[in-house]
């Protein structure tokens, strides 16, 4: 049975509750949209303005400066502040930094100590801002015409967000008129950002950086600063590239050096100079140019000096160049390769090599070494001049090179050194054999043992002592833990020798020394001889047998023969009855 119609009126009916339903849907739609737009947090006018809530949402992504180790860097500017932030950090566990010079394009500020880092290059900081968990920031000022200190010293109440365990984002919003640069954002500005902890040791040590090229650690030193260029709010690349440093030249003499540098854009230059790469000395050329030209004067002769350069362009862009070197002319040059300054030495023998060369026109005629006053001759060994040090103390050496040419003129470096030489483990010998085990005279005979000695030593000695007399064993291998093979090798004379094999690791003690069990090898003639002997054996017994007796037997019938003659001759009757007969 087909259900009934639904009359007009229940048809009506529920297409007015179909538009009531769609109405209210309507309605609350509409009214979720006004309260979301309501809610929506107020930002301010351009993304620049920076509110210090903790919340990062208001930064720009061009505004992370970059990232090292558990921190993120932040900053940006508009017309009144700078705003830096530091994401990742706890300051119950860490402090945050920052660094501002002011005008970079002027030689101005602090180089002194300061959050457990120095500063260095062309760029120093004049103020230096540290915040710290619970306490308002305190600014650093560079001291009135005082590079090397920081002067006053204030507390700074200063919209600020400290970083916690729940929340580690530390925001801080730095007046432009405290930085004596109110309402120009033409000018470039240099940046330095760091976080430190306090380990426990009463030292602070740096663990990350921007720019992230400067070192971590304590007591570090600061060569990078970032510089800005501002044209309006915020962060604006502006000219942003640094100068490119090409063609650098030295023509060095005896006692001077002249350097010669290009740069792709007018720039000043600063040229650091040394005779190690820490420098020490320093000449600045205060004129923009793309040629420029140093002369360095006062060196001494035959010596290696270290420079690099720092090159300024008119934006305040810098670019320090690598380490280089160069020799002046004349005198001797003298490199300890090894050991170097201040190794520990932990085995019983050492090579001591040194290079020497000299830029003049004479030779080198003799280099020596003395070790805690007592002098040795080293030997040239390819390019370099060695000496074996053996049977030294534990505790502090020094080592002098000295180095003579042939004009009589001499130079000379000296360097220190520590041995610590635990207790000795002497010296085993395994394997040991002659080879072939029999012979005669013409044989080659091969002694041979394997030297191992748990320390690692080098033997002072290790020879075969054959009937006697010792004899020096050679080796290619360099692994004395696991066993060098030595050999000599040799011919014999015939009959019975003796040989036993002796090692010594040079350690002085009464285990340094071990020597093996004597062997013995007989030792033949050879084939060729025995012929020669046995012929001469056969000739003697002929002699013996056949020759001798026959001339015994000749001997004696000529004796009789005689003595029968004189017999007839001394009786005429006799005479004349042996003739009638």
């Amino acid at each position: 049975m087909r259900p009934a119609s639904p009359s007009l009126e229940e048809t009506q009916k529920e297409k007015r509750m179909i538009d009531l339903v769609s109405l209210i849907v309507t309605l609350l739609l509409l009214f979720s949209i006004i309260i979301g737009i309501i809610t929506i947090p107020c930002k301010a006018s351009t993304y620049k303005n920076i509110i210090c809530d903790g919340n990062l949402s208001d930064w720009s992504p061009d505004e992370l400066l970059g990232v090292d180790g558990n921190c993120r860097f932040y900053l940006t500017w508009n017309a009144t502040h700078f705003t830096a932030a530091w994401e990742g950090i706890d300051l119950a566990n860490g402090d945050v930094y920052i660094a501002f010079d002011e005008d970079p394009t002027i030689q101005s500020g602090v180089s002194a100590l300061y959050g457990g880092a120095t500063f260095a290059g062309p760029n120093l900081p004049e103020f230096a801002i540290w915040v710290k968990a619970g306490l308002e920031p305190v600014v650093y000022q560079a001291h009135n015409g005082d590079n090397t200190a920081w002067g006053p010293v204030e507390n700074v109440a200063w919209e600020k967000y400290g970083g916690w365990s729940d929340v580690k984002i530390t925001e801080l919003s730095i007046p432009r008129s405290y930085l004596g640069i109110a309402g120009d954002t033409s000018k470039p500005i240099g940046v330095w950002m760091w976080t430190t902890t306090e380990p426990g040791t009463g030292d602070i040590s740096v663990t990350s950086t921007y720019p992230t090229t400067n070192p971590k650690g304590t007591n570090v030193q600061f060569t990078s600063c970032k510089i800005y260029h501002s044209s309006g709010d915020g962060i604006s690349p502006g000219d942003s590239s640094k100068p490119a440093i090409t063609n650098v030249n030295v023509l060095p003499t005896n006692t001077s050096a002249k350097i010669t540098v290009e740069t792709n854009e007018d720039c000043t230059l600063v040229l650091e100079y040394g005779t190690t790469n820490l420098y020490g000395q320093k000449i600045t050329n205060t004129t923009f140019s793309q040629t420029h030209v140093f002369t360095i004067y006062a060196l001494i002769e035959g010596t290696t000096y270290h420079f690099r350069i720092n090159a300024t362009d008119g934006s305040g862009n810098y670019n320090l160049s690598e380490d280089y070197t160069f020799t002046t002319l004349g005198g001797i040059k003298i490199t300890v390769t090894s050991p170097t300054q201040g190794q520990t030495i932990t085995t019983r023998r050492f090579t001591i090599s040194a290079n020497v060369s000299t830029n003049g026109q004479s030779g080198i005629s003799s280099v020596v070494v003395t070790i805690d006053g007592l002098e040795h001759a080293m030997q040239l060994s390819g390019n370099d001049w060695i000496y074996e040090w053996s049977s030294y103390s534990n505790g502090a050496h020094t080592i002098k090179v000295k180095a003579t040419d042939t004009n009589g003129k001499s130079s000379e470096i000296s360097i220190s050194v520590d041995v610590s030489l635990g207790i000795n483990h002497g010296p085993s010998l395994l394997g040991t054999k002659v080879e072939p085990s029999s012979g005669d005279v013409l044989t080659n005979f091969e002694f041979m043992c394997d030297y191992m000695d748990e320390d690692g030593d080098k033997p002072v000695k290790m020879v075969v002592i054959i009937d006697n007399l010792e004899y020096d064993m050679n080796t290619t291998d360099t692994d004395f833990v696991n066993g060098a093979h030595y050999t000599y090798v040799t011919k014999l004379t015939k009959g019975e020798h003796g040989f036993k094999f002796l090692c010594d690791d040079g350690a002085g003690s009464q285990d340094s020394r071990y020597e093996s069990s004597e062997y013995k090898l007989k030792v033949k003639s050879s084939s060729l001889q025995n012929t020669v002997d046995e012929k001469a054996e056969f000739c003697e017994s002929i002699s013996l047998c056949y020759i001798i007796p026959l001339l015994a037997f000749i001997g004696c019938a000529i004796l009789i023969e005689t003595m029968m003659h004189k017999i007839v001759d001394r009786f005429p009757g006799l005479k004349r009855l042996i003739n009638k007969k």
